[in-house]
């Protein structure tokens, strides 16, 4: 089970300088990052496309703060076909590529019978639930969550990337569960809600929670 820093914990501002120097000293294993391109092409830290409020840190200094650190860098792309371009920065910057990994706008490959593929390896992926179906949260049929479950089966991605609120549906979990796919869950700040399903899902299946207070979640999961 690992904990990933939300863009902005602690109170600090997204995708800032300031989130990044203090999420080095979190107790977490993970630092999340928005990341798409900017109008001239380069790789920066933002999730809206008009940027965050906050002077805009490049994607080469942010890997400058993070590569002295043991901790794993999660890139949440905003936008489709950044991997490998992350990937070729990181090790420019001397990061090794088992620390990158990526969630967010991850176009799969439908294009194999057999798996669905993607532009990086799929064993660095957390997978967003909509990226395999497309309309699964405005989705009515009852049997949406069997069907996310068949298709995350036929990728190696390291996990289901899914809202909380999501499997809190009856059922939902347990569907999950029996399937055994391994969840990470975002982004979860109660540590009430945490403990819930540190309980319900067996430790091998429950691969992380994203929060905005890793310090609220310490004592949950003292390891981290």
């Amino acid at each position: 089970m690992h904990l990933t820093a939300h863009s902005g914990s602690s109170g600090t501002r997204m995708n800032s300088k300031e989130y990044l120097e203090k999420a080095l000293y979190e107790p977490v294993d993970f630092i999340e990052i928005d990341v798409r391109k900017n109008h001239d092409g380069a790789l920066i830290l933002s999730h809206n496309p008009d940027g965050d409020g906050v002077p805009v840190v490049s994607l080469k200094d942010a890997f400058c703060i993070l590569h002295h650190s043991v901790k794993n860098i999660n890139c949440d792309c905003k936008q489709y076909q950044l991997g490998p371009e992350i990937l070729y920065m990181a090790e420019k910057a001397d990061i090794e590529s088992e620390r990158i990994f990526f969630s967010g706008s991850m176009k799969p490959d439908f294009s194999e019978e057999e798996a669905i593929t993607f532009d990086v390896s799929a064993k660095q992926i957390f997978i967003n639930a909509e990226e395999l179906l497309p309309d699964f949260y405005s989705m009515t049929d009852p049997n949406r969550f069997e069907r996310l479950a068949a298709l995350f089966l036929q990728t190696e991605c390291r996990a289901l990337n899914i809202d909380y609120q999501a499997l809190m549906e009856a059922d939902a979990l347990d569907t999950m569960i029996h399937a055994s796919i391994p969840l990470s869950f975002w982004t979860i700040d109660d540590p009430v809600i945490a403990d819930h399903f540190k309980k319900a899902i067996p430790e091998y299946l429950l691969e992380n929670i994203t929060t905005r207070y890793p310090e609220r979640m310490q004592f949950l999961f003292p390891h981290s």
